[in-house]
């Protein structure tokens, strides 16, 4: 099989010659999803010369197919062979995926496909869409002390123990259970929404973990110091890279959300296509730092407690990304977050959960539908505190994004969880 894909217009052309059987069904995905990650949505499938089509080979459109609805695109297959359209028709795709004739063609000399045709807000980086659903905002909850736990020993009678049901989101550190004892030697980055709560465990091989809601019983997990919001979000942005930037900044988002909004602070739930993470995470659990060890807090020290990434990594994946976002915090919530520009003007704090790559839908989906289909499809890789990292050369930047959806609601009040 001879597979070969361009660029035309708004659309992608893959062109295929030979025997489409299972070897090259593999190729064939292989292709169509490169192509999804490039931003492509429409693609067009030249099989005139196609020999012979086989069942893996059926498996694969009708995949790619049903992901290109979910994404408002199309797949479609131009003038097939008389064999390759017996077995299309037999297998009940004929009417659904065989275009009577070649896809109308519309120019784009940049090539890329980051737009989608509907009314945005453009700025320095990314191209953003808005739907208002409510005017609601949510409530913040905030456990353990402010700023960095570097440098000062865990307190352990701040911990709390939170639920979180639908509807609910969270961030910081801490471990799945309800015990403080069972979390005390695995505390580390952790985040939750929508009914599912991940972390990454401290102790052993550090592989993330996750907990789903089952039978109405949400997870719950010990927190040592962390933020929970409760309530729907009131707003989606529809997000994607303009046609001359190789990605989004996290800050730009952020501060796209912040100015929509028109808020203070404002709560963030985002699923994306990245082109890269920069973040961090713990080696050691907290809890299990003496009070002396807590104290140092030299490079070598640190190095032995924390992991950074040294340069933007996970790159082509699919992340979902919770977080705060604010101008002017309240006291209250000021102390658990960072600067996010040069100035500080910005503050945030942000945690990301990393699966392989998976397009995400460019239409209007429900978050919780969205994560129960990449937490039970998708294998979880791993769980991050995302860094901005502004040193200029000597720094690692930022996390960029492709492409995505972003629900946001702002901040109504904020308290100390009792």
């Amino acid at each position: 099989m001879r597979v070969s894909a361009g660029h035309d217009g708004l659309f992608s052309v893959v062109r295929l010659a030979g025997r489409l059987d299972g070897e090259a069904a593999r190729n064939l995905s292989d292709t169509l999803e490169d192509a999804l990650r490039e931003g492509a949505r429409s693609i067009e499938l030249e099989m005139a010369d196609v020999e012979y089509l086989s069942s893996a080979g059926i498996r694969v459109l009708a995949r790619f197919t049903e992901d290109l609805s979910a994404l408002r695109g199309t797949l479609h297959v131009v003038a097939p062979s008389p064999r390759a359209r017996a077995v299309l028709e037999a297998a009940g795709l004929g009417s659904t995926i065989i275009a009577q004739s070649g896809l109308p063609r519309a120019a784009n000399p940049s090539g890329r496909f980051s737009r989608w045709g509907l009314p945005a807000v453009d700025a320095r980086f990314g191209s953003y869409e808005i739907s208002h659903y409510s005017d609601d905002g949510v409530k913040c909850g905030l456990v353990g002390p402010g700023g960095s736990t570097l440098g000062q020993p865990v307190d352990a009678a701040a911990h709390r123990v939170v639920s979180f049901p639908k509807q609910t989101f969270g961030l910081g550190i801490g471990a799945l259970g309800d015990r403080y004892e069972d979390g005390a030697p695995r505390f580390g980055e952790l985040l939750a929404a929508e009914g599912i709560a991940a972390y990454l465990p401290t102790e052993g091989n550090r592989v993330p973990d996750f907990m789903m809601t089952y039978a109405k019983n949400p997870p719950k997990a010990v927190l040592l110091q962390g933020i929970t919001w409760r309530g729907m979000y009131s707003d989606l942005i529809r997000f994607s890279t303009q046609p001359d930037a190789d990605e989004i900044p996290m800050a730009e988002l952020a501060e796209v959300g912040v100015e929509m909004l028109g808020a203070d602070a404002v709560a963030l739930a985002v699923v994306a296509e990245m082109r890269g993470v920069v973040g961090a995470s713990l080696r050691r659990s907290p809890a299990l730092l003496s009070a002396q060890e807590a104290g140092l807090t030299d490079a070598a020290h640190l190095r032995e407690r924390i992991s950074f990434t040294p340069e933007q990594a996970h790159h082509g994946t699919t992340a979902l990304i919770v977080g705060i976002a604010a101008r002017r915090p309240d006291p209250l919530l000021a102390p658990y977050l960072r600067p996010m520009d040069a100035t500080g003007a910005l503050t945030g704090h942000f945690h990301a959960a990393i699966f392989p790559y998976s397009p995400v839908p460019q239409r209007t989906v429900l978050l919780s539908a969205l994560l129960d289909r990449l937490f039970q499809e998708s294998p979880l890789r791993d769980v991050l505190h995302l860094v901005h990292d502004d040193r200029g050369t000597e720094g690692t930047g930022q996390t960029g994004l492709l492409r995505g959806v972003c629900w946001m609601a702002r901040i109504d009040s904020t308290e100390m969880l009792p």
